[in-house]
């Protein structure tokens, strides 16, 4: 797999995951069932599910941008600044990850919780695989992927 070929699909991966959090009822309707019917019938009782919309929207966004930033990477040539984009994707996603994973045990026990979940551990696991391919030899015949 090239550099390009993996930002190619970690921002097609994050674009669509964040468009639909943050543009579309079909991401909320993954995590939140139930959605009260207008936004004239905040009460006491919906402000707590009106608010986690807002949480969702605003996730989506960043997850849309870090699809931009992937896709406006994609045609970088240089190995250290490829190893330096790969690196701090990878971070991203296994702290996105953790947060997810605590997120679907704890609170949302959803469809969408655990798609996020999944959505995280694939593009970590994705570009683990980038990075081992990729990975510059020693003599010895080990292979080492900076951390």
């Amino acid at each position: 797999m090239t550099f390009r070929t993996l930002m190619v699909l970690t921002s097609a991966l994050l674009l669509a995951s964040g468009l639909a959090l943050s543009a579309t009822p079909i991401g909320f309707a993954l995590f939140y069932p139930q959605l009260p019917a207008a936004a004239a019938s905040v009460g006491p009782a919906t402000e707590p599910v009106w608010i986690g919309v807002s949480l969702m929207r605003l996730f989506g966004a960043t997850l849309a941008w870090l699809g931009l930033i992937a896709w406006c990477t994609r045609g970088i040539s240089s190995v250290e600044a490829q190893d330096a984009v790969a690196r701090g994707v990878q971070y991203g996603g296994v702290i996105g990850f953790f947060v997810a994973l605590a997120q679907e045990v704890t609170v949302l026990h959803s469809v969408g919780g655990a798609l996020m979940v999944a959505l995280f551990l694939g593009l970590v696991v994705g570009v683990v695989y980038w990075r081992v391919q990729h990975a510059k030899t020693d003599p010895y015949g080990a292979i080492s992927v900076r951390v």
